[in-house]
């Protein structure tokens, strides 16, 4: 099969590690495939191909919060990708994040219809469901009629007008007369059902996946503890997402570090911490973002528990990447959070509930081999990148009708 693949990022950030597997599978599976994205480094790889300068994405960017129609600009990016996908007429094309300031959107989508070309979009967040945001959090404007949207603010972001209701019509006008199915993990599916843009079209609830076999394995943590100066006899607590991010909420984490001052056992590590080091108490080691995706699985294998203090997820990829390295999860029961596992793996808590998370870092005991394996082999059972590559490959074969 030919096979188009667009996405904001390639190998880079969660989205763009997902299509970078799902690429690497269908190339070892004869496939010809081009890859289209919107940022990054470039390439010389013929198949992989940059499409906005970072120029285009400035200004798309800017236009978009000026004036609230996120997605209708990249003039030239999008007579790039014009060109490239009536050249390469796909038979199916696999669309992941399209909101990330690089392409006119719906300009895509009438090229794709008009190539009759079959469409897979993947729903790594909830913008295809919504009128404008990319998370609903606690709004169910998303199952009627959208307007005076409460999140306009959020990404991506308008910084006066609510478009809501008019990119709802521009997105159920881009969807009409479409070959289309759609793709989430079973909370994402779930709620796509009950969507007024998407209840009439296939859906498809898939498990996400993060490299196992290369990247998120059990490692042996002792000499970034070394690094870091963490004696044995400590629980490592970790949490790994951009700081001060408000939807990653990793002011709860500090928050629960405070709490945790008097219990002398505890080390707190958090990786993608870009504030102000004062903010830190005594027990947090402030980490920025690691790029290496080994490095970070080092820090996955060196904590005893993850935190996720997320407000809105699909299914948050870090989680799955620490129970990959053999390390429970626990975090907030809200969006699609609870799903990444059950207990024992997996525990969750009232929103801003953090004095609940403490109860749990201070009942989780230290890992051990056999309690690593196990976890593990869980994470092996549902994340597997093998099992979530056949299920996307599988989907698009049956909207292509293949």
């Amino acid at each position: 099969m030919r096979v188009l693949l667009i996405n904001t990022f390639y190998n880079q950030e969660s989205t763009g590690k997902l299509m970078h597997n799902f690429r690497t599978f269908l190339l070892q599976g004869n496939h010809e495939v081009l890859m289209l994205y919107g940022h990054g480094p470039l390439s010389d790889d013929p198949g992989l191909v940059r499409l906005s300068s970072d120029l285009e994405g400035k200004v798309h960017n800017a236009l978009g919060r000026i004036t609230g129609m996120n997605g209708c600009f990249s003039p030239l990016a999008t007579r790039k990708a014009e060109s490239l996908i009536r050249s390469f007429h796909p038979d199916v094309a696999y669309l992941g994040n399209l909101h990330g300031h690089y392409i006119n959107i719906y300009k895509l989508y009438d090229i794709l219809r008009s190539e009759q070309i079959p469409v897979i979009q993947i729903m790594w967040d909830e913008y295809s469901m919504t009128g404008a945001c990319a998370f609903s959090y606690d709004c169910d404007k998303y199952k009627g009629t959208c307007g005076a949207c409460p999140h306009k603010k959020d990404y991506p972001i308008s910084l006066w007008f609510d478009t809501s209701a008019v990119l709802q019509k521009k997105k159920a006008r881009a969807y009409r007369n479409q070959t289309i199915g759609f793709v989430g993990v079973p909370y994402t599916a779930a709620k796509a059902r009950g969507s007024s843009l998407l209840n009439s079209f296939p859906i498809f609830p898939v498990d996400e996946a993060v490299d196992q076999e290369n990247l998120f394995y059990p490692r042996d943590p002792s000499a970034l503890k070394k690094e870091l100066g963490i004696s044995d006899d400590k629980k490592v607590v970790l949490n790994v997402c951009p700081y001060p991010s408000i939807r990653k909420g990793g002011k709860y984490y500090l928050e629960l570090a405070r709490k945790c001052l008097s219990d002398p056992e505890l080390i707190f590590v958090h990786v993608g911490f870009r504030g102000n080091p004062s903010e830190c108490p005594a027990n947090f080691i402030p980490i920025g973002y690691v790029k290496d995706q080994n490095r970070l699985a080092q820090f996955y294998s060196a904590a005893d528990l993850f935190v996720c203090t997320s407000l809105a997820e699909t299914q948050p990829n870090t989680c799955l990447e620490a129970m990959s390295c053999g390390t429970p999860i626990c975090g907030f029961n809200i969006s699609g959070i609870p799903t990444c596992a059950e207990a024992p793996y997996g525990r969750y808590v009232p929103f801003e509930d953090t004095d609940a998370l403490r109860a749990i870092v201070l009942n989780t005991p230290k890992k051990i081999p056999e309690s690593i394996q196990e976890l593990r082999a869980y994470a092996r059972s549902r994340f597997s990148s093998d099992h979530y590559n056949e299920a996307l490959f599988s989907a698009g074969r049956e909207i292509a009708g293949k």
